[in-house]
């Protein structure tokens, strides 16, 4: 079977593309061939053994109609004669329909982006997360929540376009999410719920051996992800703040929020005990796992799925983390970890707490997390139950 790879990237720049990337290398182990399309190009590509394709300013929903894009689009498909085509990170409607047109697709749906205009489901004003439909009643909401821009005709103009890349989409024959959370996302935006198949993110299981790992003297947490405030960094700072027990803290990642998370630091006194060293690749990041007493995940936005805490758990550590979109299903309360309510700064601290002062909870917590990605996390778990949906929309084609 040859299948047809299709996102704005290929190459490491976030949690889909990483995704994207191993899965490449998976299938080809697993004797399917491939090609790639991808609308923007970093220097940094990863390689496959088929043909990849760049077709710039065609991809995401600001590009809008691209004949000449559309045209190359339909050059290659012809060319390449793919099987079916899985589609990632593409937004265009005028893309998706041509895609559509011309062979089965299967969309693999990682963020809000076809399901909110903002492509956040947070309401900036209030801090409440958003569960409606995307219509033009976000409008109001643009000015009342400044969720999206206020402006009458930026904000119509997002809301026409979300709405203009649903209808796209339901020319798709499968949809693949990874969470249950997303897919009730996607079935209140008009999803047939049969269409949708839930195949959560996996992991790789790095090797442990508790009688070499060094034990630092002073416990240490860890945060990763996007220096953004959808992350919650600074609800973790102020949760910090109120611990007397020893600890130190390593928050890995970059972002536009960086200088005002050193700064906070620095106001509640915690820039000593608080290291911010950038963003760090899977390599880079074993050492901050295997050193890490606990993973911290203070996201307040939905998150579809959380990757960082299966990644966490393979490392055999126990995760606090609010509970919002798709965290509870992976993270069980007082089981492998803590969850959090939303915001609550008084009993996240007081988890982390319970944590930094148990270092045989955080072992027992730990050792069941492993267990859990071991038996529904693997790569190989993800992808047998990706290519049984390829070879079922390929069965349903003939």
């Amino acid at each position: 079977m040859k299948i047809l790879l299709v996102n704005e990237y290929f190459a490491p720049v976030g949690g889909t593309e990483q995704y994207l990337i191993s899965t490449s290398h998976e299938l080809e182990r697993r004797g399917y061939q491939e090609a790639v399309i991808y609308g923007r190009k970093t220097g940094e590509e990863s390689s496959i053994k088929g043909q990849s394709y760049l077709i710039p300013h065609t991809f995401d929903l600001q590009s809008g109609d691209n004949p000449k894009g559309i045209k190359i689009l339909e050059s290659i498909i012809e060319k390449e004669k793919p099987n079916l085509i899985y589609i990632h990170q593409v937004n265009n409607p005028s893309v998706l329909k041509t895609m559509t047109k011309w062979k089965p697709c299967i969309r693999y749906v990682h963020g809000y982006k076809i399901s909110c205009p903002a492509g956040h489901r947070s309401l900036l004003k209030s801090g409440r997360i958003c569960t409606d439909t995307a219509g033009f009643r976000c409008m109001l909401r643009a000015y009342t929540e400044r969720c999206m821009p206020r402006n009458p005709k930026k904000s119509f103009n997002l809301v026409k376009a979300c709405l203009d890349n649903m209808r796209a989409h339901l020319g798709m024959k499968r949809f693949i999410v990874a969470s249950r959370y997303m897919k009730t996302m996607l079935v209140k935006s008009g999803i047939p719920q049969e269409m949708i198949e839930i195949i959560p993110y996996f992991t790789p299981l790095p090797v442990l051996d508790r009688k070499t790992e060094k034990k630092s003297s002073v416990p240490h947490i860890l945060f990763i992800g996007r220096l953004v405030p959808a992350k919650g960094v600074p609800f973790l700072l102020k949760a910090l703040a109120s611990l007397d027990c020893p600890w130190q803290c390593s928050i890995i990642g970059d972002g536009p929020d960086r200088e005002y998370i050193q700064n906070m630091a620095r106001q509640l006194n915690l820039d000593s005990r608080i290291s911010l060293p950038g963003w760090r690749d899977r390599t880079g990041l074993d050492k901050y796992y295997r050193q890490a007493r606990l993973v911290a995940v203070p996201s307040i936005w939905p998150e579809p799925f959380g990757i960082v805490g299966i990644e966490a758990m393979s490392y055999g550590k126990p995760v606090v983390a609010f509970d919002v979109g798709g965290i509870s299903e992976w993270l069980e309360n007082g089981v492998t970890g803590y969850l959090v309510p939303r915001k609550d700064v008084a009993e996240m601290a007081r988890r982390i707490d319970t944590l930094l002062n148990n270092g045989k909870a955080a072992d027992k917590f730990g050792k069941k997390g492993r267990l859990i990605v071991e038996r529904r996390f693997t790569k190989d778990i993800h992808m047998k139950k990706l290519m049984k949906v390829f070879e079922k929309v390929r069965a349903e084609g003939e």
